[in-house]
């Protein structure tokens, strides 16, 4: 399987190398895999990042002897969105993963493009 990394940073020039092999691909339906993926990872992130910083508020309000009930009831509503954000993450990657498993590898530079034979052995 290739690299994700060629494709995110030459896609282009991996096409036209798909080209020798006969396999044309689908820039576009990366692209928008690629895309998908970055902004719901961006986005996951994110709520990680307030359900933590959030955990630290109702920590220290419980050690002030605060009144916390508001703090959990948007922890839990922010848990259950971050829950959906992740299973949209997985359905995701697992469809870029299925599209990379689809490509096949790019030949070598030394490869011909036209298939010659350079010797035999025995009678065909």
């Amino acid at each position: 399987m290739l690299d994700i990394k060629l494709l995110r940073d030459n896609i282009d020039a991996v096409a036209k190398a798909l080209l020798r092999r006969g396999f044309k691909l689908d820039t576009q339906k990366f692209t928008e895999l690629e895309n998908k993926r970055k902004s719901l990872q961006v986005r996951t992130q994110e709520l990680q990042n307030q359900r933590n910083t959030q955990a630290k508020q109702i920590g220290m309000a419980k050690a002030k002897g605060e009144d916390i009930t508001t703090l959990l009831s948007q922890s839990n509503s922010m848990g259950e969105e971050l829950k959906s954000a992740e299973a949209e993450l997985a359905i995701i990657l697992a469809d870029l993963d299925n599209f990379l498993a689809g490509i096949p590898n790019i030949l070598d530079n030394s490869v011909p493009d036209k298939q010659e034979i350079i010797r035999t052995w025995g009678e065909p």
